[in-house]
C-alpha cells in the first residue's frame, strides 16, 4: 500500500519527500556546516520545498531544523572549550576553568543559589510548634527589613533584623 500524503488527509497527492531517512540525512548536512541550499541540494529537494516545509514548520521540520543548528553552535562551542583549556595564557586558562566547573558541572560548582529545592522543584517546609506561645501579634512594617514580629514577654520587638522597642502593641 503506497503512503499517505502529508499534505491531505484523504490519500490526495503524491507522498512527502520528507522522511525519516531524508531527516537524517539533512542533519547530518547541517552539522557539516552546509546551508539550507547546500542542504537542498545534496537532499535532492527542491530549495522552494524547504522554505515552505521551514515556513509552515511541516511535519516539524522548522523545529528541527533549529534544534540542528543548535548541536552544530555547541559542537563548536565545545571544541572552543577544549581550545580555551589548553591555552597558554594561564588567565584564559583559569577563567575557562571556573565557567566550565559552574556551568558544566553545575550541580557541584556552581555558586547558584536555590530559591527552590533541587531542579526547580517546590521546597519541604516544616512547621515546629512551640510551647508558651498562644498567640502571635504583628506591629506595623516599617522597613524593608522588618518582617514579622513575636512580641516578647519583656516587650522587646523579636522582629527579623530588628531589636527595636514595641510600643503600642496590643494584647
Amino acid at each position: 500500500m503506497a503512503e499517505v500524503s502529508q499534505i491531505n488527509p484523504n490519500g490526495a497527492g503524491r507522498p512527502s519527500l520528507l522522511t525519516d531517512e531524508q531527516c537524517l540525512k539533512m542533519r547530518e548536512r547541517i552539522l557539516m556546516g552546509d546551508t539550507l541550499q547546500e542542504m537542498a541540494n545534496a537532499c535532492g529537494i527542491g530549495y522552494s520545498t524547504i522554505e515552505q516545509w521551514r515556513w509552515a514548520n511541516y511535519r516539524g521540520f522548522a523545529d528541527k531544523l533549529r534544534l540542528w543548528r543548535m548541536e552544530k553552535r555547541f559542537e563548536k562551542t565545545e571544541e572552543n572549550i577544549d581550545v580555551l583549556l589548553d591555552s597558554e595564557d594561564e588567565k584564559v586558562k583559569k577563567d575557562m576553568t571556573i565557567f566550565v566547573a559552574e556551568t558544566l558541572g553545575k550541580t557541584w560548582y556552581s555558586k547558584r543559589t536555590e530559591l527552590t529545592g533541587a531542579e526547580g522543584k517546590p521546597v519541604g517546609v516544616v512547621m515546629i510548634p512551640t510551647k508558651g506561645i498562644e498567640t502571635i501579634e504583628t506591629t506595623e512594617i516599617t522597613t524593608a527589613t522588618e518582617a514579622i514580629s513575636l512580641p516578647s514577654k519583656n516587650g522587646t520587638d523579636n522582629t527579623l533584623g530588628t531589636t527595636t522597642e514595641t510600643e503600642g502593641i496590643s494584647s
